[in-house]
């Protein structure tokens, strides 16, 4: 009894402060930019958790519901990342001025709901292939 009274409490106050926020947005903004000041290492931590679902999820998007490279097979999720399937990755940075790096690419993604012309690959295929036109894993690999 207890519970279900408390958690009917904390259902009633956050429909109260998500009501206030919609009413008073100006002062909503300023008092949740002053609680991001005062707890950096909070917001810092869920940034650094949000980015690192987001790039599950749209890995696992572009690698067929597997996340691992399209050429070695590496499912290590730190050395996977986007490959611009026929190149134009820096042209596609310097179209949106510099900022689809990192995890801005993988929420622009997800946005533009996952256009074609992407695939997974690690770092080290990815780079062997935009360097020298093919992967040492795979042989030739075709670049388009």
């Amino acid at each position: 009894m207890l519970r279900s009274a408390l958690f009917d409490y904390a259902n009633a106050d956050s429909r109260r402060a998500t009501e206030w926020m919609r009413t008073h947005p100006e002062r909503a903004k300023i008092n949740r930019a002053t609680w991001r000041k005062k707890n950096p290492e909070w917001v810092r931590q869920k940034n650094h958790e949000n980015n690192r679902r987001l790039k599950i999820e749209v890995l696992s998007h572009y690698g067929d519901g597997l996340a691992a490279c399209a050429c070695c097979g590496d499912p290590h999720i730190e050395f996977l990342g986007i490959d611009h399937i026929g190149g134009g990755g820096g042209a596609h940075r310097r179209n949106a001025n510099g900022k689809l790096n990192g995890s801005k690419l993988y929420w622009w993604l997800r946005r533009e709901s996952y256009p074609v012309g992407y695939r997974v690959l690690c770092h080290n295929c990815n780079l062997a292939i935009g360097m020298y036109g093919y992967c040492p894993h795979a042989g030739a690999v075709k670049t388009t």
